[in-house]
């Protein structure tokens, strides 16, 4: 049974063991989590794994604006992706249950969507590499007035790191709360980055 699925998701042969071992430890589940904002399902791992690309998200979050269509061709000229990404990419989310087709429409089977947080996985570190592509990408191709990209070079106490991210993640919630309500047309996506900029020496 979950060598079908995994056929039919279209997953490499590294995925397909890792799916299907998954799957024997009973591990393909979601959790169900409110936060005080935008009610969303954490993936486990192994279903993130799945679908790291971003156009999978894109996808979920494209299904729920305004005058969207059930068409993979208007998808694909959307999101910029070829009719083939879209293809594999709804088949993947239809098995997954993570949408649904009722008389050719598609719906989400859930509000929303997250990933776990401060845990390594290569899945994530994908998808983060994608987006921060698709914001260098911007800086040439899409107008100021349409982005908002900037940042600051600061010397830190590291020791209130762990504060920091949770006020990151709150910011995070606050921007969603404002920019999910009321006439949604568009697709965002909102990158956050603190990195070190020194080099630790021992």
């Amino acid at each position: 049974m979950g060598e079908k699925i995994s056929h039919k998701l279209s997953l490499s042969p590294l995925q397909t063991a890792n799916f299907l071992k998954a799957i024997a430890e009973k591990n393909i589940k979601m959790i169900h989590v409110s936060k005080g904002y935008k009610k969303r399902t954490i993936l486990k791992e192994d279903i993130f794994n799945v679908i790291a690309d971003w156009h999978h998200f894109a996808i979920l979050s494209l299904i729920e604006t305004k005058n969207f269509r059930s068409d993979h061709k208007w998808m694909a000229m959307r999101l910029g992706i070829s009719v083939v990404e879209v293809n594999f990419a709804i088949q993947r989310l239809l098995k997954l249950k993570m949408i649904t087709n009722k008389n050719g429409k598609y719906k989400l089977s859930k509000e929303s969507f997250s990933t776990s947080e401060d845990v390594e996985s290569r899945a994530l570190q994908k998808s983060h590499k994608q987006s921060l592509e698709q914001s260098i990408a911007s800086l040439e191709e899409v107008p100021v007035k349409l982005r908002d990209i900037s940042s600051i070079t600061m010397a830190i106490d590291l020791s209130k790191l762990k504060k920091a991210k949770k006020e990151i993640r709150e910011f995070r919630k606050r921007i969603a709360n404002i920019m999910e309500s009321g006439n949604q047309t568009e697709v965002y996506n909102l990158n956050i980055q603190l990195i070190p900029i020194t080099k630790a020496i021992e």
